[in-house]
């Protein structure tokens, strides 16, 4: 917050459970009103709430991280391959092409 000097605007980051700050982001997108929630990417509700990523060039948070999805050796065995279709395109696309089921 201080990186950014959102504080000084009244912005401020408050600590809470999962279902407390979806339901504060769920408030504010129906009130139309402005909100920065730290997320990452790829997640749901960066579709959902039509969420716009900014640029954070000071990296206050730190770098990106990876993520990697693992299975064990026989899953491209028990998955068709429309699934298998599926996870390969999701998991090497970018955030705003990912498919409605990663989200819904």
């Amino acid at each position: 917050m201080q990186t950014y000097k959102l504080d000084q605007v009244g912005y401020s980051l408050v600590a809470s459970s999962p279902a407390l700050w979806l339901e504060t982001l769920e408030n504010a997108c129906k009130e139309e009103k402005w909100i920065v929630v730290p997320l990452w990417q790829p997640v749901w509700i960066n579709a959902a709430f039509d969420m716009r990523p900014l640029n954070e060039p000071k990296k206050a948070y730190g770098t990106p991280d990876a993520a990697y999805l693992l299975g064990h050796k026989q899953l491209r065995n028990k998955l068709s391959n429309d699934t298998l279709a599926i996870l390969s395109n999701t998991f090497n696309s970018p955030l705003m092409q990912l498919p409605k089921w990663t989200y819904s």
